[in-house]
């Protein structure tokens, strides 16, 4: 089951491994953070962590400086298929929302009637 970002929790994208456990990544509202990878994150969950990857990430809203979070959960390239799915603003990550399925696409019935020009 795919976890689901809550209040002061947004889902980013890496762009940057800076090394000593932290990263720079692109947040959902469109700002640029530096990431700290909790130790939770150590030894083989660590190397999930690459560019391009998705990530859920924590603000830290009792700092001053808003500009840094913490690393909460890493997604495979299944739960972001199912993140996709969900309601969000993806083009911040470059995807184009996805386009309806033609049975959920309402059709219109149009009726033509056809016309004698000699009644005209």
């Amino acid at each position: 089951m795919v976890r689901i970002a809550k209040e002061d929790e947004l889902y980013a994208m890496v762009e940057r491994n800076l090394g000593n456990g932290r990263l720079s990544v692109k947040c959902i509202d469109g700002e640029t953070r530096l990431c700290e990878i909790r130790s939770k994150f150590s030894g083989k969950k660590k190397e999930q962590v690459k560019i391009g990857s998705w990530i859920l990430v924590g603000l830290r809203t009792f700092e001053t400086k808003k500009n840094k979070c913490d690393l909460l959960e890493t997604y495979t390239d299944r739960e972001v298929e199912d993140l996709l799915k969900t309601d969000g603003n993806w083009m911040v990550f470059g995807i184009e929302p996805a386009v309806q399925e033609l049975d959920d696409i309402q059709t219109t019935k149009v009726e033509l009637t056809t016309i004698n020009i000699d009644d005209i």
